[in-house]
């Protein structure tokens, strides 16, 4: 929605708020470290999946809000004006007419954000501690030992750890070759 907002109303400072979650981006994570699981900590979340969830969000919505502001501004303005002459409101041309011009641009986010949260090491070992809520890469690690490893265990669990990634995949992939056949025809 932010997306949308900023790619098609005249918003007062709206080149600055891009650039703002842009550059949230561009702050390497490890400097938030402390601050992310001192905060969690006061809040309540530490060591809940709610925590990890909070930071996921956080961390990937300024990426997402900015892929998204530059499909959407790709995208003819004629198509909004037709759906406001045909009586549409905000609400309306958002869902019936945004919403599945941009789903090439959605399902390759979703495939990114998927693969970037479920493979995720740091902010997982950040905000939780006990193995019943840690995710799938940080259990991977556990089963490595500081002198002996199992590394067929490793293995093993290394490519069950793949092969959800691959799953979104291949389940999004009619959606890629869509959104480059998109790109290719304008």
């Amino acid at each position: 929605m932010a997306a949308f907002a900023l790619s098609r109303f005249r918003i007062p400072g709206r080149r600055t708020i891009l650039l703002l979650m842009l550059a949230g981006n561009l702050l390497p994570p490890q400097i938030l470290l402390i601050p992310v699981a001192k905060f969690s900590e006061l809040t309540g979340l530490y060591d809940t999946l709610w925590a990890l969830i909070a930071v996921q969000v956080g961390f990937g919505l300024g990426f997402y809000t900015f892929v998204l502001h530059g499909f959407m501004r790709d995208l003819p303005g004629e198509i909004q004006e037709a759906a406001t002459i045909d009586g549409a409101g905000t609400a309306q041309i958002f869902t019936r007419v945004m919403l599945p011009l941009t789903r090439p641009a959605l399902a390759a986010l979703g495939a990114l954000s998927f693969t970037w949260i479920f493979n995720d090491l740091l902010w997982a070992i950040t905000v939780l501690r006990t193995d019943d809520n840690m995710p799938v890469t940080p259990a991977l690690l556990a089963l490595q030992g500081q002198f002996v490893s199992s590394w067929n265990v490793i293995a093993a669990g290394t490519v069950i750890a793949a092969v959800p990634t691959v799953a979104v995949f291949l389940r999004f992939q009619r959606h890629f070759v869509s959104g480059l056949a998109l790109g290719a025809v304008k």
